[in-house]
């Protein structure tokens, strides 16, 4: 994803200085203003990548489906919020209505068209399967590692839709997570403790 915002940055600054624009204090202040805007579309792409399952195309074309409409759509908006801004005589304003149509076009076309293509060719195996690498990386789920046991939830004060006795077993009282005792503490029986 930063490989996308940095080539994105210099054809960002390739197009200022074709388009007449000197990098001067309002153009660095607006390029670094804009380099928050240019991750949030790549973001969001290789987010939903990451947290689908399949192959690698598999998981872009998902990754496009559900969230490719929103990115679309965001980068639209925001265009529609400038729009204006290319009508003004301030040279302030053009300057800004310039840094930031080129930053949401190159954000979309970056996110949407050369991220996708760049993650079905090098992208990441699933978190999925990383996850079951750690857990036989540690041994967990094999009978390696034990994470929680019966006995430290009932010896435990705080036991979620049940309560803990007084010799130490874990004991259910009706669900609403609270003991006997701290049910007669409060005299409500709401068991807020």
């Amino acid at each position: 994803m930063s490989y996308t915002v940095c080539i994105m940055v210099q054809r960002l600054n390739k197009n200022i200085i074709f388009r007449g624009l000197n990098i001067e204090t309002v153009a660095a202040v607006l390029i670094t203003i804009a380099l928050g805007l240019a991750v949030d579309y790549s973001a969001h792409i290789a987010h939903a990548f990451m947290v689908k399952s399949g192959t690698r195309d598999e998981r872009v074309y998902q990754a496009m489906v559900d969230i490719g409409p929103a990115v679309l759509n965001g980068g639209f908006s925001t265009f529609l919020a400038f729009v204006m801004l290319m009508t003004a005589r301030s040279a302030v304003f053009l300057i800004f209505f310039k840094i930031f149509f080129l930053v949401v076009t190159f954000g979309v076309y970056h996110g949407l068209v050369f991220l996708p293509v760049v993650l079905s060719f090098v992208g990441p195996p699933t978190s999925m399967s990383v996850d079951s690498e750690l857990k036989e990386v540690l041994g967990v789920g094999n009978g390696k590692v034990d994470v929680m046991t019966i006995d430290s939830v009932a010896n435990s004060s705080t036991v979620i839709g049940g309560g803990a006795s007084e010799n130490g077993k874990a004991v259910a009282n009706g669900g609403n997570g609270a003991s006997e005792e701290a049910q007669n503490d409060h005299g409500n029986g709401n068991g807020h403790i």
